[in-house]
């Protein structure tokens, strides 16, 4: 690992342990409150029944796409605010329509169906990933960047490892197919 690499995961894991701590401390009631305030109206307007008391547990992707937004090097600071913006947005949707889809799984009084789960696992598997999904279509260039150089230094593509000869273009390994020269 190189020392960029360390220095990345040490931010990450030194700004996600106390923010980690705050919203189990606060932000989880918090958000649960402001997330029902806001959804109940939508849910009671498409005559859904729901019950709210699991959306806070779930919805901790705040912090972990927060801290990769603050840590990416070279986000100009408009990119990092506008992102962040869109992306708690984006977020904030996703855990309504997650939400919905809970009630699709389980639907109210058969909260125990087998098939729910089935429903339910890959909702579970986005609301997961959908931080780090976010993070990479935002910060695109750094993500392109560091796998680039990354796979190119395990000899998969993207840059060169150090020492290791220059990649034959197209043309050229075309050429070498037919024979030409």
């Amino acid at each position: 690992m190189t020392k960029q690499t360390l220095l990345f995961a040490a931010k990450f894991i030194l700004l996600s342990v106390p923010l980690t701590w705050l919203w189990m401390e606060w932000g989880r009631g918090a958000y649960g409150r402001f997330f029902t305030s806001m959804v109940s109206p939508l849910y009671e307007l498409l005559d859904i029944g729901w019950n709210p008391g699991g959306a806070r547990e779930r919805y901790i992707n705040y912090i972990p796409f927060f801290v990769l937004m603050f840590i990416t090097p070279r986000l100009s600071m408009a990119r990092r605010l506008y992102g962040t913006a869109a992306g708690f947005l984006a977020i904030f949707v996703f855990h309504v329509i997650f939400s919905l889809w809970v009630q699709i799984a389980y639907p109210p009084g058969q909260r125990s169906t087998s098939t729910g789960f089935a429903i339910y696992l890959p909702a579970i598997l986005l609301s997961d990933a959908l931080p780090l999904v976010l993070w990479a279509v935002l910060c695109h260039d750094f993500v392109r960047d560091t796998t680039s150089k990354a796979f190119g230094k395990l000899g998969l593509g993207g840059s060169q490892a150090p020492g290791s000869p220059p990649a034959a273009s197209g043309a050229t390994e075309a050429a070498n197919s037919r024979g030409d020269d």
